[in-house]
């Protein structure tokens, strides 16, 4: 089978067997993966993944505290902003007034 069209081709028995040599198949692969699992291949894979998941998980912590520590100064900075505008209102630009 090359296409979805080439499905027309096919007679009802046809497919079933088609079907089930398919499902043959992923049961074959799924019993090979299983298998693989036990072998030092299959746990050596399992503690690659995992430790890409740890080491995934700690970027994602590290971006966060990035995140917090960003927000915390931005907030700092904005009362330091809120600050030097209520000095202005109340006292002007003072002699730094520019001359026209």
């Amino acid at each position: 089978m090359k296409s979805w069209v080439d499905l027309g081709r096919y007679n009802c028995d046809q497919l079933r067997s088609l079907v089930s040599d398919l499902l043959k198949r992923v049961e074959e692969l799924e019993k090979d993966i299983t298998l693989q699992r036990g072998t030092p291949a299959g746990i050596r894979e399992a503690y690659s993944i995992t430790k890409r998941m740890q080491s995934d998980w700690e970027q994602i912590d590290r971006m966060e505290l990035t995140i917090q520590k960003q927000s915390e100064y931005i907030g700092m900075l904005a009362e330091h902003i809120q600050k030097l505008s209520i000095i202005l209102e109340e006292h002007g630009l003072g002699d730094y007034a520019p001359k026209f």
